[in-house]
């Protein structure tokens, strides 16, 4: 068995087994955003849901997006009503968990937003039962 050069991190052979479970058990649901980005809904524990998202690659005027900041995620327990909203500040991530779901149904969208402070439109929604 490899062993991580760093104390107290999982070595590749640790990890990847347990990530590629927790995909396989997920249930993913895909919606096509504005500017492009593919967001899935997976709730892999009690009380949490996964998104992830493919980063934009171009304006919604079909230019090339240089100046990508970061993304805001917006959910809540009514389809079009997101009462709670998480700013992402890192164009590099690409997936988040949103934790200390209470049980029911959640409806997300994302957004993504340039180094302007400038928001794309909401992304389609994806909704998820969580436990």
């Amino acid at each position: 068995m490899t062993r991580s050069p760093y104390p107290g991190q999982l070595s590749m052979l640790q990890w990847r087994p347990k990530f590629v479970l927790a995909l396989l058990l997920a249930v993913i649901i895909s919606v096509c955003v504005s500017c492009r980005e593919s967001v899935t809904a997976n709730q892999v524990s009690t009380g949490s849901t996964t998104l992830s998202w493919m980063p934009p690659t171009q304006n919604s005027d079909g230019s090339p997006l240089t100046d990508l900041a970061g993304y805001k995620i917006y959910f809540g327990n009514e389809s079009g009503n997101y009462h709670t909203s998480i700013q992402i500040d890192n164009p590099g991530l690409a997936l988040y968990v949103v934790e200390n779901l209470t049980p029911n149904i959640y409806y997300f969208v994302l957004t993504a937003i340039n180094s302007s402070g400038v928001e794309s439109q909401f992304s389609n929604e994806v909704s998820k039962l969580v436990l």
